[in-house]
């Protein structure tokens, strides 16, 4: 199929590349707050002599997070699933 129309100046294509920018700039602004909310909280445990690692935090967060993951999957009749790396 061709068409005179390129997908630069398509509207539509426009709007949603515009709405995916938007979205990746918060996505990135979110993991910036959440790496300076770590890297607090790191400070706070060395300077009151606790541990980092959390495993007990650690646990819950995976299993909660693959149990949502596996979720998602089911509902989109996926079989993949991944485990979350964002734990502090």
């Amino acid at each position: 199929m061709s068409t005179d129309i390129t997908s630069a100046s398509d509207e539509f294509v426009r709007d949603v590349r515009r709405e995916i920018s938007d979205l990746d700039s918060a996505l990135v602004e979110l993991v910036n707050k959440r790496l300076r909310l770590v890297a607090k909280l790191k400070r706070y445990k060395e300077e009151h002599g606790i541990g980092f690692v959390d495993l007990a935090r650690e646990s819950g967060c995976c299993n909660t997070s693959n149990a949502r993951t596996a979720a998602r999957c089911r509902r989109r009749g996926s079989r993949s699933s991944t485990t979350s790396f964002w734990i502090s």
